[in-house]
């Protein structure tokens, strides 16, 4: 790989993003063999960026989170197949039943049916997140019964982190630098923005959209978000050098520098698919791990969003390979950070030319479409329609009507009518609950009516046994 180039690259591509700053690690065959820095820390100082400065990482912090769970499960002190009131029996959910059914298992792969929720300003003090999870969990709605499709949730990790925390006996910031930092040598990481403002930190940066006279400049954001009762879910601060060292763990199944962290079970544990993401690759995610399939075979890891910071994190075990890409998302950059995560994953590990999509108008002949016919509700309240024609079926989602093609036996392209907007459909043949959820870009959404239905013939139930019970 010509490094040069790629940098060359890099360089152009966030000048036409205004992307104020960037750091790439890249590990071949187990070693770390190029870290680079672009832009600067602040256009304020025009510090410039090194492999060495922080950003904040994001969602990548959940792999940690799943690798100090597999410790505690290595010393007999958790499972993950208990339900976790075992540990937590203070726990209370909207729904009754999910709180005895819920596992750790299901808190780690997201699916426990709990909410995406959060928040990037809140307390400080790391005990928040035992105060926080008591007081907010018995609120959110359980929106697919627990186990049965994958819906990210933040909630979840944090609760799974708590128990790992009352499992070690000291809280997640502690307990994370035991367990992964000082070991690993990542000794800038930190979950305290105070602590890393001790160091080169990039500085979040926003584009002004308001004032006039410098609307579309980059400038400097005065708040730096901090939100202890979040941290697990996405607070730690870190560098690509020492992300690249948390990869280099993974790669090696548990040990780094002649140190074990995990078991090599353990890390396969971590690694091993779950539930479906339902996507035309047919992704999976694992225990805080997911996979990357569209960059290759054997591509796993785990993006994080924290705005304005995006993380990009892929190991590849099989071939020793790993990437790490921390930035400011700039004027959209999301979609170029993901194109530069492919190239260079490709360039590691080279695959076989790809052949076109084989997709077919969709059509009654190769699918019943009527057990998927009718209203679909997602999370948010985003309406989804699945209509059936004479000749198949057709999406309504967002007030956008979509025709469908097959990509697999049960996932489907939908491309506007008329316009360009993409989407992913998944229709789940889930037994018992066929035709009553699908899946939108791998969120899922309920068939409007089944749980009111339910409820009804549950009524009904009762009022029949009252009456008899009179008579």
């Amino acid at each position: 790989m010509d490094f040069g180039k790629l940098s060359d690259r890099i360089r152009r591509r966030m000048a036409a993003a205004r992307v104020p700053n960037l750091a790439l690690a890249v590990v071949r065959d187990g070693e770390a063999v190029f870290s680079e820095g672009y832009g600067v820390t602040s256009v304020e100082d025009e510090r410039p960026i090194t492999p060495e400065t922080l950003f904040r990482i994001g969602s990548t912090t959940k792999p940690m989170v799943g690798v100090c769970v597999m410790r505690l499960v290595e010393r007999g002190l958790l499972e993950l197949d208990t339900p976790v009131k075992r540990y937590v029996p203070w726990l209370k959910l909207s729904d009754h039943g999910a709180a005895n059914q819920i596992t750790l298992r299901m808190l780690l792969s997201h699916t426990t049916g709990l909410p995406t929720e959060f928040r990037a300003v809140g307390p400080h003090n790391p005990a928040a997140l035992e105060a926080s999870l008591r007081e907010e969990l018995p609120h959110y709605k359980i929106f697919t019964p627990p186990g049965l499709l994958w819906s990210y949730s933040n909630p979840g990790i944090r609760l799974a982190a708590h128990i790992a925390e009352r499992a070690y006996g000291k809280l997640f910031p502690e307990m994370l630098r035991e367990v992964i930092f000082d070991p690993l040598e990542m000794n800038w990481s930190t979950c305290d923005p105070l602590e890393a403002m001790m160091h080169p930190l990039a500085l979040p940066h926003c584009i002004v959209k308001s004032d006039q006279a410098n609307k579309g400049t980059l400038q400097v954001e005065e708040r730096f978000a901090n939100n202890a009762a979040r941290l697990p879910a996405g607070g730690v601060i870190s560098n690509v050098l020492e992300v690249a060292r948390f990869a280099q763990m993974l790669l090696g199944r548990g040990s780094w520098n002649g140190r074990t962290i995990l078991r090599p079970q353990s890390v396969d544990e971590l690694c091993r698919p779950q539930v479906r993401k339902y996507t035309p690759e047919n992704d999976f995610y694992g225990l805080t791990t997911e996979s990357a399939k569209r960059i290759g075979p054997g591509w796993i890891g785990h993006n994080g969003y924290s705005p304005p910071y995006r993380s990009r994190f892929i190991v590849n075990i099989e071939h020793g390979a790993a990437v790490s890409i921390l930035f400011s998302d700039g004027e959209d950059f999301s979609i170029q950070g993901r194109a530069l995560e492919k190239h260079i994953g490709r360039r590691l590990v080279p695959v076989e030319r790809e052949d076109a999509a084989n997709t077919k108008e969709s059509g009654k002949e190769s699918f019943d479409w009527s057990q998927f016919a009718g209203r679909f509700v997602g999370r948010d309240g985003t309406a989804a329609f699945i209509e059936l024609s004479g000749d198949g079926a057709a999406l309504r989602y967002d007030g956008d009507d979509y025709s469908l093609q097959v990509v697999g036996d049960d996932i489907f392209l939908c491309t506007e009518i008329g316009g360009r907007k993409r989407q992913i459909l998944g229709l789940p043949p889930i037994a018992g609950h066929l035709g009553r959820y699908i899946t939108i870009n791998s969120s899922p959404f309920r068939q409007q009516g089944y749980f009111e239905e339910k409820w009804q013939s549950l009524v009904a139930r009762v009022e029949q046994f009252q009456a008899r019970f009179k008579s």
